[in-house]
């Protein structure tokens, strides 16, 4: 006979008795603080955008990476305005269309990282 208690459930319960049965219930694990992380290159004809929050230690020591939604931005030269050119969740890329220069960046919710200029149109 299989037992299965979700983790909400057996936080409120701890320890439960079913069908004669005990079931001793760990809390579940918590990450510590997060630093966000947003990054942009050119990358074998691309710019690649990547975007995630390193957060601390786990029971056991590990730090969690927890991707984000990331975008590929161009400024247009004349206005200074941003566009976005691509959306992923941890990546982004955008394929270079020839080598006029532009200046790009990565944007998530957390943090906006800093411009590059690169012979990418």
């Amino acid at each position: 006979m299989a037992v299965v208690l979700s983790r909400a459930l057996a936080g409120v319960l701890g320890t439960a008795a079913v069908a004669g049965l005990t079931l001793a219930a760990a809390p579940a694990a918590t990450a510590g603080p997060c630093l966000p992380v947003a990054t942009v290159s050119l990358t074998g004809g691309a710019v690649v955008a990547r975007g995630y929050r390193q957060c601390g230690g786990v029971t056991g020591g590990q730090a969690v990476i927890l991707d984000d939604e990331v975008r590929v931005q161009r400024a247009d030269p004349g206005s200074g305005a941003w566009y976005t050119l691509m959306i992923g969740v941890g990546t982004a890329t955008h394929v270079c269309m020839g080598s006029a220069t532009n200046t790009y960046r990565a944007i998530t919710p957390y943090r906006t990282s800093v411009p590059v200029t690169v012979p990418c149109g």
